[in-house]
């Protein structure tokens, strides 16, 4: 999948409890404004209102329920491996696997565990990434009194208001996100102005229609059963059109522009080391601009990417 250009670029790179007041029944004297001021007596939130939820009757805001069942939510330490995260510790029996799942449309695992307090507990951890961020929300109740439906629910109720757009897959420990300058690099940009094309491939909408196509590939194809090229490009380019892509053709593009702009920025951090009179600068110069001109990328599109270089990073990913 992997622009062969690309692998040119080995010659250059050495590179988240505040809660809310008590809320009655207005009379009818009460104003426009005295009502969008209330707070829901039963609203759940966290520390800096990252994560809100709008509890069932019998709830209140500190994640109080019946039946001794209780919730919290926070910001959890992040090792760099969520998988490593969510491990029960000595004094937690783990009941069931460690499942993936979504919370509030974002990637996250989830595990039941068993577990001692001032009585058995059962509760259900899910953590949940939010682009930067792991987030442990937990669901628990005495053991005599649990109820996988009220879980449930609960964690259908919650909304996390802190995130990076088009975020659809967890970490991956093995990975590390491509780094980014501290600045944008305008000097070393400014070298291959006239090799740059005037058409923009990255956008937000392209960006997240091609990661949830090859999030799609990745999760639901091992291989297409045909021999036939023709073949696997018809069925290739009607996954690209059901995620609004107009062919698997555009995907690559997007995917290979996007996967360009990463190199270029990494090469940056470099280039500059290099003596601008040097044969070795001369030769970078001639390969960058080679690559440059053959993928098609525009100075929009290194903007874009160091403007949502979250985004972007998600979708570099299937290029691992």
């Amino acid at each position: 999948m992997k622009n062969k250009s690309v692998f040119l670029f080995a010659l250059l790179t050495a590179f988240l409890w505040s809660c809310g007041g008590n809320s009655n029944e207005p009379d009818n004297n009460s104003s426009a404004d005295q009502k969008s001021q209330e707070t829901i007596s039963n609203q759940y939130k966290s520390k800096k209102g990252v994560i809100t939820a709008d509890l069932p009757d019998g709830w209140n805001n500190k994640g109080k329920g019946p039946n001794t069942f209780s919730m919290y939510a926070y910001v959890a330490d992040n090792s760099g491996d969520i998988y490593k995260d969510i491990k029960t510790f000595d004094y937690e029996e783990q009941l069931g696997e460690v499942e993936e799942v979504k919370v509030d449309d974002l990637p996250a695992l989830t595990v039941k565990k068993k577990y001692m307090q001032n009585e058995k507990m059962l509760g259900q951890t899910w953590l949940v990434y939010n682009g930067v961020d792991i987030i442990e929300i937990v669901v628990q109740s005495q053991e005599a009194n649990w109820d996988d439906n009220i879980a449930n629910e609960i964690i259908s109720l919650v909304k996390i208001h802190e995130r990076t757009e088009g975020v659809v897959l967890l970490p991956n420990p093995k990975r590390k996100m491509n780094a980014k300058p501290d600045t944008y690099p305008e000097e070393f940009l400014s070298y291959f102005t006239d090799d740059f094309s005037s058409d923009s491939t990255l956008t937000i909408s392209s960006v997240e229609k091609c990661t949830a196509l090859f999030q799609f590939i990745n999760d639901s194809i091992k291989e297409v059963n045909s021999e036939n090229e023709e073949d696997k490009m018809k069925y290739l380019d009607s996954l690209a059109v059901v995620h609004g892509i107009n062919n698997y053709e555009s995907a690559i593009k997007i995917i290979t522009v996007n996967n360009t702009a990463f190199k270029l920025f990494g090469t940056s951090m470099s280039f500059k080391e290099i003596d601008p009179n040097s044969e070795d600068f001369k030769i970078s110069s001639e390969i960058l601009t080679a690559i440059i001109s053959q993928t098609g990328i525009s100075e929009n599109d290194m903007l874009f990417q160091y403007d949502n270089w979250e985004i972007c990073d998600m979708l570099d990913k299937f290029l691992d």
